[in-house]
């Protein structure tokens, strides 16, 4: 079944206490799946530029630029980190862009997991 994107709409209405619509478990899903990439690029991407390692987050390419940074980075863990962050990428964009692919709930729930387990691996690097 393809994904109907305006079902964002009624998740942003519902996500602002409007209780007079109910948005669509996918489109929970979705959601769910692109704000924990965000979280966890967010994250990253600030972690660089306190540490002077990345000087220009605004500019375009700059999830690849953060990623490869990490994944590039001589200490294992750093490296981990990159691969998870490219893979919840991955994940965020099937879930923002393709409406003719399911989001289910092992997607959704794989992409949490990946998302707390970079967030955390953040604080110890």
């Amino acid at each position: 079944m393809r994904f109907d994107w305006t079902e964002y709409l009624t998740l942003a209405r519902e996500l602002v206490g409007d209780s007079a619509v109910a948005a669509t478990p996918e489109a929970r899903r979705r959601a769910a799946i692109s704000r924990a990439y965000y979280a966890a690029y967010g994250a990253a991407r600030q972690l660089l530029v306190t540490r002077g390692e990345y000087a220009n987050p605004d500019r375009s390419g700059s999830h690849e630029a953060v990623i490869r940074l990490f994944r590039e980075h001589p200490a294992r863990g750093r490296q981990d980190l990159g691969r998870d962050l490219d893979r919840l990428r991955r994940a965020r964009e099937i879930a923002d862009y393709q409406a003719d692919t399911e989001v289910g709930d092992d997607l959704a729930t794989a992409a949490l997991a990946r998302a707390a387990r970079i967030v955390n691996g953040l604080r110890r690097v």
